[in-house]
């Protein structure tokens, strides 16, 4: 018995008829179906009225080695173009944070950007927008119901092997859930300012409300009491 935490994961077992049951994800149950924006901002000292763009490139070293040129030289244009725009960055660690301030240095040193460890979830929470590597930290974002630019860069050679081995149309979570394209995702070269700008731009300033609904009813569909769930289904196949 599988037990699923993902609606696609049970559909992909019953394909194959592996006894599999869907419980619903933790997350979902552990994160309010509304999250509270100016609660979080004030829990982290951030300004009520202000513009504020997460900047989230991964949990790993190599994803921030990666990802965090594009992402500091877009940040400095989207800055130009509003210099009120508040940039924020959640890190998982200090070893990571160190890291971030290093690659900082190195390419937008003159950028102010506050790093805010081990408040991931209230960091996105406080947040207007998220410029993001892609992971299971999607799920949680779409869970809290804020607007994202998914991107990613693989080693060149896990890349070349991704392409002949991996055909998916979608890669981030959110849009897996939705089965459609719900957020960017950008890839490899992809991943440049030119491209990222814009996308950040319209979901800084433009209503998100029907993101917002299709949001709300992934949270809703993922919202089991998973943990009740999974006891209940590992109880089933005892007494069976």
């Amino acid at each position: 018995m599988v037990l699923a935490l993902l609606p696609f994961e049970k559909a992909f077992y019953d394909k194959y008829q592996v006894p599999c049951t869907f419980v619903g994800h933790p997350l979902a149950d552990d994160i309010p179906l509304n999250s509270d924006k100016q609660k979080a901002r004030l829990a982290l000292k951030l300004p009520e009225n202000a513009k504020i763009l997460a900047l989230m490139p991964g949990s790993r070293g190599g994803e921030l080695s990666r990802l965090l040129e594009p992402f500091f030289q877009s940040a400095i244009v989207l800055q130009q173009q509003n210099p009120a725009l508040i940039f924020i960055a959640p890190m998982v660690s200090e070893k990571r944070a160190k890291q971030f301030l290093a690659l900082k240095t190195q390419f937008a040193d003159k950028l102010n950007v506050q790093v805010i460890i081990d408040k991931t979830q209230t960091a996105m929470a406080a947040s207007d927008c998220l410029l993001m590597a892609s992971g299971t930290v999607t799920l949680e974002a779409a869970l809290i119901k804020r607007p994202m630019v998914i991107c990613y860069k693989f080693s060149p050679i896990t890349h070349l092997l991704a392409k002949w081995l991996v055909k998916l149309k979608w890669f981030s979570l959110p849009n897996l859930l939705a089965n459609k394209t719900l957020v960017p995702e950008l890839l490899q070269s992809e991943v440049i300012p030119d491209n990222i700008v814009p996308l950040v731009t319209e979901r800084l300033y433009e209503d998100q409300s029907a993101l917002n609904e299709s949001y709300l009813n992934i949270h809703q569909q993922l919202r089991c009491d998973a943990s009740k769930q999974a006891a209940q289904a590992v109880i089933n196949l005892y007494k069976s």
